[in-house]
């Protein structure tokens, strides 16, 4: 069994098969014989054996659902109704799907961008308490979800609400493109995992995937959020992040994995293939630094 730790995170559009090349490719290297841990926020809120992490992921977790649904209203109300009393109750009654089940009718960029900053902590709570600690034990981390993606969406929700609200001025616009520079600053030093991949494609095919996979958009995959009943929502959020991803990803050199119209198993093959070779580099220079 291998004893260096390492770790890659997925990033990509929603819907287009991170999770998946995720699965696998934690059971090829746990059959090389590394320990691997998976992390994901929703995950550790659930799954932590310490009650400190537990309670302080899942109170900022909540918070996120706080400040993007706190502002909203439904076309009968707001929806702060729609809240239990306690964090505990949030994930025992599936609030986030009751959320996500009724359409916006009005929210708050304020609330959203607030949302933002929250994500952020969360990422922090997350690396703090789960991921840095995992590597110190000499685990192979993968996060199968990275934290980057959440706030990148909701800077446009945050945008697309001021467009809606008639508050788009320069001031707002500036304090969004500050945001949005500290978000990529903090992702690509601090906050940045050792290694990383994009998974990309076409948005009607992320889309495609996932309504067959859930059969509709969660909270942040669409512009739902900013009250938008568009039949292209979808495509437009996705399209948008799809772009920054790649941006990102050419920052910190990572591998770009292109999932095509075809065959599940030809996807998997190929994407595979490319993380094995990338992996083999960076794991290879980490044996190096030991």
């Amino acid at each position: 069994m291998s004893n260096i730790p390492n770790e890659i995170a997925f990033l990509g559009m929603d819907g287009i098969g991170k999770s998946t090349l995720c699965r696998k490719l934690s059971d090829i290297l746990t059959d090389f014989g590394y320990d691997v841990e998976v992390v994901s926020w929703t995950k550790y809120c659930n799954e932590s054996e310490k009650s400190y992490n537990r309670d302080t992921l899942r109170e900022l977790y909540v918070g996120t659902f706080k400040m993007m649904y706190g502002s909203a209203t439904t076309d009968t109300g707001p929806f702060t109704s729609f809240f239990p009393n306690g964090i505990d109750q949030f994930f025992d009654e599936q609030t986030s799907e009751t959320l996500n089940n009724r359409s916006v009718h009005s929210n708050s960029e304020f609330s959203m961008l607030g949302a933002a900053l929250v994500e952020l902590a969360g990422n922090f709570a997350l690396r703090q308490h789960v991921i840095s600690p995992a590597l110190d034990e000499g685990k192979f981390v993968i996060q199968e979800t990275f934290g980057y993606k959440h706030i990148v969406k909701q800077l446009i929700l945050a945008r697309e609400l001021a467009l809606v609200n008639g508050t788009y001025t320069d001031d707002f616009k500036q304090s969004l493109k500050s945001f949005s520079d500290l978000n990529f600053q903090l992702f690509s030093t601090i906050l940045a995992p050792r290694n990383g991949v994009v998974v990309t494609g076409t948005p009607e095919l992320a889309k495609q995937w996932r309504f067959a996979q859930s059969g509709g958009a969660n909270s942040t995959e669409d512009l739902a959020l900013a009250g938008s009943r568009e039949p292209d929502s979808y495509e437009r959020m996705q399209n948008e992040c799809n772009l920054e991803f790649i941006r990102y990803a050419e920052n910190l050199k990572w591998p770009i994995l292109k999932m095509e119209n075809t065959t599940v198993e030809r996807n998997h093959k190929s994407g595979l293939d490319v993380l094995q070779s990338y992996l083999n580099i960076c794991l290879d220079r980490a044996s190096k630094q030991q």
